[in-house]
């Protein structure tokens, strides 16, 4: 139109909307012979417009029920737990979309944020124990709300990441980690090794000599008490990994303002960690599955063994 109706040259049409100079003959060319067609109509300017509006031929949606299946699963998953992952969900569901897949319909849906900045060349060298009960991780951890400072204190299970047992309280000691380690055993018999890092709780001594309090009771019952690197949380790195988890997703089941409410929050985020998240590292299986299909091999080997 600038070209012919308003007679502009080439060079303030390339300047003005960044076009070349074969562009801008070719559409002229159109545009000069749709003007002619339309004065044999009797003219209906509006209709040489609507002829050079740009539109697109793809619908804006395609039904499949397929896909709005595996849609809504990938959606509902994710209003759920929210800090859950493509590679997790696409785990638990086991959908065989790929992973960029679901991040799209997460994007979509309003459910994901920009990704995250990832390390990469990094060589990491993972370890776990064969079989449930060889080796038990056990640490607390301090969380600060505005009534005060709450503990909590888990067993995990090194093969299986099943946390055997909790405590929520006010304050730690030795004499809470060896009732929680006994009546842990009383449900799933003894493991092999206890980890557990230099804490106060695990190492401290009378006058720095002897054994401490929890060493000397696992060597009661015929279990070994190792401890991890000093100042090298990696050789404890599952606990501390669920710790980071337990920050990240236990506010997703629900606010903490008392003892009880965090106690609340923590044993049904327990619950979600030993029977619903999916674990990479287990094959996208959920701890308590592992835990008990390996717990039968487990009873197998040590009966062997016997």
């Amino acid at each position: 139109m600038a070209r012919i109706d308003d007679g502009w040259s080439y060079g303030r049409i390339r300047e003005r909307f960044g076009v070349s100079d074969g562009f801008i003959a070719k559409w002229s060319k159109l545009y000069q012979a749709h003007k002619v067609l339309v004065v044999k109509m009797n003219g209906y300017h509006d209709q040489i417009l609507e002829r050079f509006r740009s539109k697109s031929n793809r619908p804006k949606r395609i039904s499949c029920p397929a896909q709005d299946r595996i849609r809504e699963m990938v959606v509902a998953r994710r209003k759920r737990y929210g800090f859950e992952g493509a590679d997790r969900i696409k785990g638990i569901l086991g959908l065989s979309e790929s992973t960029s897949t679901i991040n799209k319909i997460m994007r979509k849906a309003g459910l994901m944020s920009k990704p995250k900045k990832r390390h990469h060349n990094l060589a990491y060298g993972p370890y776990e124990r064969p079989l449930p009960n060889d080796l038990w991780h056990t640490d607390f951890k301090s969380w600060e709300f505005d009534f005060g400072t709450v503990h909590t204190t888990w067993i995990i299970d090194d093969a299986s990441r099943y946390i055997l047992a909790a405590r929520i309280t006010l304050s730690t000691s030795a004499d809470l980690v060896i009732e929680m380690v006994q009546q842990a055993i009383d449900v799933y018999g003894p493991p092999r090794q206890l980890m557990t890092d230099h804490g106060s709780e695990y190492y401290a001594v009378r006058q720095g000599k002897g054994r401490s309090k929890l060493d000397r009771y696992c060597g009661s019952i015929g279990v070994e008490h190792i401890y991890s690197r000093i100042r090298h949380p990696q050789t404890n790195g599952k606990m501390e990994r669920t710790h980071r988890s337990a920050k990240e997703e236990s506010s997703y089941f629900g606010e903490i303002h008392s003892l009880e409410d965090a106690r609340r929050v923590f044993i049904d985020w327990i619950e979600y960690h030993n029977t619903d998240r999916a674990h990479q590292a287990l094959g996208y299986d959920v701890p308590i599955n592992v835990y008990l299909a390996g717990s039968i091999v487990y009873d197998d080997v040590m009966a062997m063994a016997e």
